[in-house]
């Protein structure tokens, strides 16, 4: 796109020179988004990226001055001396964090970090090359429609299916770098920029060999589903061990413990061997789950390959949509009783329990993970509204939009929503959605921390609950 020359200032400072093309600079679109990118450079923090001094705009040649940062990037480093370990790649993840924290205070998502634009300067890493950075705020579009662009492996999911971009996708970015700088290769490889990006999409990331501590973090940086990612400043709190995250994520409580006197009163239902949610007449559960990946089924065989949830963060009021009529329920007698109170929904499988991703409120995930006295795993099953809820918070599981494969569920506020009806087999313990059909699963096979998502029913581990 242009060459870098390497200069001096009136008083002897280096700095970093970018000449643009000839060819490039004709093109008015290209212009713009030379624009756009000094622009964006400009609204970012010094410390975190290579700070604009100066800029020809309105020039021929464009070009645009910056601080000189000496340093390799984290592509380069890794090319001549191998992946980071230990303190070396835990600074650099904790690093690029802080950078996307500043970046997103400008109300800028990058949509293009990745190793070869983190600079290793000796203070720390530097976030460079805002070319299709985009303002939060921003309705335009410079691209053409259908047009996506950024780098196979590091764009992410809900952009390559047409999603808008929200900070979300940067923190997608975040994880790929740091897999990459701890492993030496990306987490999605393949032989062209298509079969990368259907990896990114549809199959789960290459994280062997990094290092243990990350590894975890680094995978539901990943997620799929933009929702069950982190935010940059939990990305900080759990890398930093903040007070609002405990050290390690295997241990962090999701959800508020309950109190001495509501662990007594729930005391006489942890040792229910069934489920007992269904009515004499076959009434249904409404289960939501929190994140999408349509990928392979729980029990590693093949699944349909759909396309992931590419919604932003969920809305604080329901997003599936309420049914014309009501579903007929199951005519089936049960020969279950309705669940009597409040208690946990576990999986058949793993022993882990159904969980919300963090304190209750609208639009929070839910996942499985290590069963506990926790806030989280209370639910109480309402038979004449076929409403699952949440009693410390009272709000249902919901799907974060119409019920469909591959759709997360989230809480939401209680209301007559398809993505609210649900209903439960004894027999094989599954729990499922009356409008679509679709059964309550695992997005992967069953584990801690790992989301659940809308599935076609089968004999699959993540979809055996009882309670």
């Amino acid at each position: 796109m242009g060459t870098v020359w390497l200069a001096e200032d009136g008083g002897g400072r280096r700095v970093a020179v970018k000449v643009i093309n000839d060819e490039l600079a004709r093109e008015p679109e290209f212009r713009e988004r030379f624009r756009q990118e000094v622009e964006a450079a400009r609204r970012v923090r010094r410390f975190c990226t290579a700070p604009v001094l100066d800029a020809g705009l309105d020039h021929d040649p464009l070009w645009v001055a910056t601080d000189f940062i000496d340093g390799p990037t984290v592509q380069e480093a890794v090319s001549a001396r191998g992946p980071l370990r230990g303190a070396d790649l835990d600074a650099l993840a904790v690093g690029i964090a802080t950078a996307l924290t500043a970046i997103h205070q400008a109300r800028l998502i990058h949509r293009d970090l990745k190793p070869s634009n983190v600079l290793l300067s000796p203070v720390g890493p530097r976030v460079i090359d805002f070319g299709i950075a985009r303002a939060l705020d921003a309705t335009g579009q410079l691209t053409r429609s259908g047009t996506v662009i950024g780098t196979p492996g590091y764009i992410a999911p809900e952009l390559l299916a047409g999603g808008r971009p929200f900070p979300a996708a940067d923190v997608f970015c975040w994880g790929a770098v740091v897999a990459y700088a701890g492993t030496g290769r990306p987490p999605f490889g393949g032989a062209g920029g298509t079969e990368i990006n259907d990896r990114v999409q549809y199959a789960e990331p290459d994280l062997d060999g990094l290092d243990a501590h990350l590894r975890h973090l680094v995978a539901r940086a990943l997620a799929k589903d933009p929702a069950a990612r982190p935010t940059v400043p939990q990305l900080l709190a759990e890398l930093t061990g903040s007070p609002s995250a405990p050290p390690h994520p295997r241990t962090r409580a999701l959800t508020t413990r309950l109190d001495a006197r509501t662990a007594r009163r729930l005391a006489p239902f942890a040792g229910l061997g069934a489920v007992v949610l269904v009515a004499a007449s076959g009434a249904a559960l409404a289960l939501a789950a929190s994140n999408g990946d349509p990928g392979a089924g729980s029990t590693g065989r093949a699944a349909t390959a759909t396309s992931p949830a590419t919604s932003a963060t969920p809305s604080a009021s329901p997003t599936s949509l309420k049914p014309t009529t009501a579903p007929a329920p199951d005519p089936r007698p049960s020969t279950q009783s309705p669940l009597s109170g409040p208690g946990p929904l576990t999986n058949t499988a793993s022993g882990l329990c159904i969980d919300t991703d963090g304190p209750q409120r609208p639009g929070v995930a839910v996942q499985v993970r290590a069963c506990g006295n926790f806030s989280g795993q209370e639910w109480s099953y309402d038979q004449t509204t076929y409403r699952l809820a949440n009693p410390p918070s009272g709000l249902c599981l919901d799907t974060a939009r119409a019920p469909a494969t591959g759709v997360s569920a989230v809480l939401n506020r209680c209301g007559n929503y398809t993505g609210q009806q649900w209903q439960y087999k004894p027999g094989t313990g599954q729990l499922t959605n009356l409008t679509s059909g679709l059964c309550l699963d695992t997005s992967r096979p069953p584990a801690d921390f790992v989301a659940l998502v809308l599935k076609p029913c089968g004999n699959h581990t993540g979809q055996s609950w009882h309670g």
